[in-house]
């Protein structure tokens, strides 16, 4: 690819699911894309009917310093942005293959699928923002501060802030003045997943992870780009939650996130592979399954256990008053049995 002046080159790998000789040239199939360190993850897409492509924008293979190098003059990119920008690319190449190239099955916009883990997440969401030709992402956890916002997900909350790490290379510099107060920043990562809206997103996140990805961050970060969602009346589905035991690495529950690609592009989908990542009473990708406190909703609280009386005036009894703070009534509100900790 070139922007005028200089000529970046790079190698990416595409694997189709039948010999490219025996495929139609009139047929298109679904296209999944992931970074080069998972490309595990591709051919197990490969193996459920998927074209994969593989390309350089990672830690072990990464074409996004030459990118940063090429449009120094006309572009600030952090690194994780110019991932994402490689990734539009390669994207370019599947569905515009150049003059003299042959045999490539077809692909469309709208049928494409990408995802990643960690920072690779990151850029999978911050590229499914900006390129709308994506039509299905999951960001495998991602963390702070794309899928857990600062603000919730910063040292106030033993978390990532925005000095952590390798906040300058990843990000513009300028996000460390935020680190003390994060919730003064213009925006935060809710902000890239409403940008992906009304598209299909999914938030996929470990319950005892520990490196900088809070499930109740994240709840909060899809709590508020589910605004948008409903904004653009966004399928009902579009915006999921994807919840697995363990901590950051060691149980990405890739097939899972097949099944949620599957469900995105209208293709036939079996069972959960995974089915605790669901509500057990309703069928996979009907509803978002909030862990944390971020699903809690004061109106159906009230409405439950319904609104407390007024406050007495300050003219009243001292004991009037005293009751009222303590909630005292003549009707219990809430009735124990006895024997248990603490009511012996």
């Amino acid at each position: 690819t070139s922007n005028g002046s200089s000529t970046v080159a790079f190698s990416v790998e595409l694997l189709t699911p039948y010999a490219c000789d025996a495929i139609s040239p009139t047929a298109t199939l679904p296209l999944f894309m992931t970074q080069w360190n998972h490309r595990e993850w591709a051919l197990r897409a490969l193996s459920r009917g998927y074209a994969s492509l593989v390309y350089p924008a990672a830690d072990t293979r990464d074409a996004a310093p030459a990118f940063q190098c090429a449009y120094r003059q006309t572009a600030s990119m952090g690194l994780i942005l110019a991932r994402a920008y490689v990734a539009s690319r390669a994207l370019d190449f599947a569905l515009s293959p150049p003059n003299g190239t042959a045999g490539l099955p077809s692909f469309a916009a709208g049928r494409v699928c990408v995802t990643g883990h960690s920072r690779n997440g990151k850029q999978s969401l911050l590229f499914a923002a900006f390129d709308e030709r994506v039509g299905a992402v999951v960001g495998s956890s991602p963390g702070a501060p794309i899928s857990s916002p600062y603000a919730y997900s910063s040292h106030n909350f033993y978390g990532e802030g925005p000095d952590a790490g390798t906040a300058g290379t990843w990000w513009l510099s300028s996000i460390t003045q935020y680190s003390d107060d994060p919730g003064r920043m213009p925006m935060d990562g809710h902000g890239v997943l409403a940008l992906i809206a009304p598209r299909y997103c999914a938030i996929a996140d470990a319950w005892t992870d520990f490196e900088g990805d809070s499930t109740f961050a994240d709840e909060m970060g899809v709590l508020a780009a589910s605004e948008v969602y409903r904004l653009l009346k966004a399928p009902s589905t579009a915006l999921q939650l994807l919840h697995r035991p363990g901590g950051h690495h060691g149980f990405d529950s890739v097939a899972s996130y097949l099944d949620w690609f599957d469900h995105a592009l209208g293709r036939a989908c079996s069972e959960p592979a995974f089915p605790l990542a669901y509500a057990d009473s309703e069928p996979a990708f009907q509803r978002l399954v909030y862990l944390t406190p971020a699903g809690f909703k004061w109106a159906v609280w009230r409405d439950a256990f319904a609104a407390p009386p007024p406050p007495p005036p300050p003219s009243a009894p001292l004991e009037e008053r005293v009751s009222w703070l303590l909630q005292l009534d003549a009707t219990p509100t809430a009735v124990s049995a006895g024997g248990i900790y603490a009511e012996e």
